[in-house]
């Protein structure tokens, strides 16, 4: 227990936030770890008013620390598996419109099939679901566009960007619009590294968009079309049922991000792994994607 209270302080960045994700105090946790800088002869951590980071030795350690508690969590599961039973731990990430939209069922469904296997879950755009990835801190990321090198990428859904138009706007009386008659007017669009593919919309004809505000959140894109301050460009994932007071236009072609599943081959061989895809495959999956995995 030693060496998770240091990992997860130090995947934290908080004893405070380490303490919560463990189920323990956190003066247990400063206590655990306290004991084992004692017993390995050196300090592991930084600490301050603003959190805990780890010491160059720690560093050295905590790539160890991950292995050995992978190891034990292997070593775990498969008594488990010996013995019938599926468990174990699954930290999964994805996008804040994913999380909101797939995430309840998911967690209702899996959670009746696999009540023995605990889930952690993340949202992060794109680069930090990868950051989260490569460090270990989460072992499936749900992500748009390939995995990074190295990683196997599952595909489940194509989500097609739309605009988002207030009820008062003029382009709201048209039953039809397409991408070009976007350019006239200040648009919300997500950072380019957190929607590349909505990007496409214009890029693939070499217009530049008229960004009135360039955001993170997909909800603060909805929530500043409501006030008038520009044309919304998102997935369609995000506005399905639409917004009150917004209308939802599906442009003339259906540029679209490609959502899937990010996760190493290790994992992917892992028992609680495979019952995590097999339920989001089954409710998420669009039926061209599940054809050719077959």
């Amino acid at each position: 227990m030693k060496y998770r209270a240091f990992v997860q302080a130090v995947e934290c960045g908080s004893l405070t936030d380490a303490a919560a994700q463990l189920n323990y105090t956190q003066p247990g946790i400063s206590h655990m770890i306290r004991a084992l800088e004692r017993e390995l002869g050196f300090a592991l951590l930084f600490r301050s008013k603003s959190g805990v980071v780890p010491t160059e030795d720690g560093k050295r350690i905590y790539d160890i620390a991950v292995q050995l508690l992978q190891a034990e969590d292997r070593l775990r599961n498969t008594a488990n598996q010996i013995n019938g039973l599926v468990t174990g731990t699954i930290r999964l990430s994805g996008y804040f419109s994913v999380m909101t939209r797939w995430i309840p069922d998911f967690v209702t469904v899996f959670s009746a099939q696999y009540p023995q296997i605990e889930l952690q879950l993340f949202e992060g755009e794109y680069d930090e679901q990868v950051s989260m990835l490569k460090s270990k801190q989460v072992d499936v990321a749900i992500l748009s566009s390939q995995a990074p090198r190295g990683y196997t990428f599952i595909p489940l859904h194509q989500d097609p960007a739309v605009a988002l138009v207030p009820l008062n706007h003029e382009l709201a009386k048209r039953e039809h619009i397409c991408s070009q008659d976007l350019l006239s007017y200040p648009m919300i669009v997500q950072h380019q590294t957190s929607a590349e593919e909505l990007f496409h919309v214009f890029s693939s004809r070499g217009c530049e968009i008229n960004s009135k505000c360039v955001v993170k959140s997909d909800y603060t894109i909805i929530a500043l079309v409501e006030r008038g301050l520009g044309i919304g460009l998102t997935s369609a994932l995000l506005v399905t049922p639409p917004p009150p007071g917004l209308k939802v236009y599906h442009l003339e072609k259906p540029y679209a991000r490609t959502l899937g599943l990010a996760l190493s081959p290790k994992k992917q061989e892992m028992p609680a792994i495979k019952c995590l895809l097999d339920v989001i495959c089954s409710l998420f999956q669009d039926e061209q994607f599940a054809k050719s995995q077959k």
